[in-house]
């Protein structure tokens, strides 16, 4: 099984067999056949986001980039007003979505 992503010019490969006579191989050499290709290596990153694999199991983790953000965009820290566990919406958040949905399906019927 080989699964493919796309990025502009950059090619990210799952698969889970390797080696000669894999899907994966014959994939590859065909790509290199028609294209220029580099083979990177095993990916760590991926658009902001981090990857590793640990005994099969993958793992993404966005850390260092949401670490980065606070670090432009809030240089004195986060606010004491932000409470870790508390969804960062008002309590009226089920009647507001509600109130839109509502509003929405008026829209279509006109």
């Amino acid at each position: 099984r080989v699964i493919l992503g796309c990025y502009v010019d950059d090619l990210f490969t799952l698969y889970t067999h390797g080696g000669d006579g894999s899907l994966y191989e014959t994939f590859t050499q065909d790509l290199a056949q028609r294209w220029n290709v580099e083979d990177e290596g095993p990916v760590s990153d991926l658009l902001n986001v981090d990857i590793t694999v640990d005994h099969g199991c993958v793992r993404l983790s966005q850390r260092k980039y949401i670490e980065s953000l606070v670090e432009s965009y809030l240089p004195e820290g986060v606010p004491s007003t932000f409470h870790v566990n508390h969804a960062p919406a008002s309590d009226d958040l089920p009647k507001h979505v509600e109130a839109a949905l509502s509003t929405k399906a008026d829209r279509e019927i006109d």
